[in-house]
């Protein structure tokens, strides 16, 4: 994804945060937690909808499906990581994701079918743009079989959020520095889906992230 400065609100320069450079140390931290507060409200509106998504996953692994988390590049980090947190390689929440063919739709239908990807399994999408062709494939291929699809994204009209049923798009506004990759998107996209993942698996209670089934592991979390 581009980093450079063009006409994407993300990518545009924050207009509180133009002498960022010329602050103390404590004035640049408060600047920045103030506007990384904003997250938390831009999110709220999509409760209803995280909570959604939240059941359907609860749904499909407790029927024996896999949710699958998607993404290229930065956003597929996210959803590697998010996966790869709740039980590595122990429990069918997965991730696939891309750096080199981000730009193949095909590529991503058939990553999706190599995977075995079934109409019990759900999907969610992670991706910022919501115009990466791989991840267009990927969500067609899971669409097309009237498979759950959920899709966290910086844009609500974007080719990837008509593609889904379920669709997490918060309006976060510009980075207090531009050129960073997106970086509050990155913070929304770890946070909403990694507790959820955990929550719909049952592995959340009473505020202690429990052990992941058949990880052996006997530590409790806190969460």
């Amino acid at each position: 994804m581009s980093i450079m400065l063009t006409g994407s609100v993300k990518e545009r320069r924050h207009a509180s945060t133009m002498n960022i450079d010329r602050l103390s140390t404590l004035d640049m931290l408060n600047v920045i937690h103030q506007d990384d507060a904003q997250i938390s409200s831009a999110i709220t509106p999509f409760l209803t909808t995280i909570a959604r998504v939240v059941d359907n996953a609860a749904a499909t692994l407790s029927h024996g499906g896999r949710l699958v988390l998607v993404g290229a590049g930065p956003s597929g980090r996210i959803a590697r990581q998010a996966a790869d947190e709740y039980a590595p390689g122990k429990h069918p929440v997965i991730a696939i994701t891309t750096d080199g063919e981000a730009a193949s739709y095909e590529r991503g239908v058939a990553d999706l079918q190599a995977l075995k990807f079934g109409e019990h399994d759900m999907m969610l999408a992670v991706t910022v743009s919501g115009k990466t062709p791989w991840v267009w494939g990927a969500m067609r291929h899971a669409w097309s079989l009237g498979s759950p699809v959920a899709v966290m994204t910086g844009d609500a009209q974007s080719e990837a959020a008509q593609l889904a049923s379920m669709v997490i798009a918060p309006e976060l506004g510009p980075d207090v520095v531009a050129g960073y990759a997106n970086a509050k998107a990155g913070i929304a996209q770890k946070n909403d889906p990694q507790y959820g993942d955990h929550r719909a698996g049952g592995e959340v209670r009473a505020r202690l992230q429990q052990p992941a089934r058949g990880s052996g592991g006997n530590q409790h979390q806190m969460v």
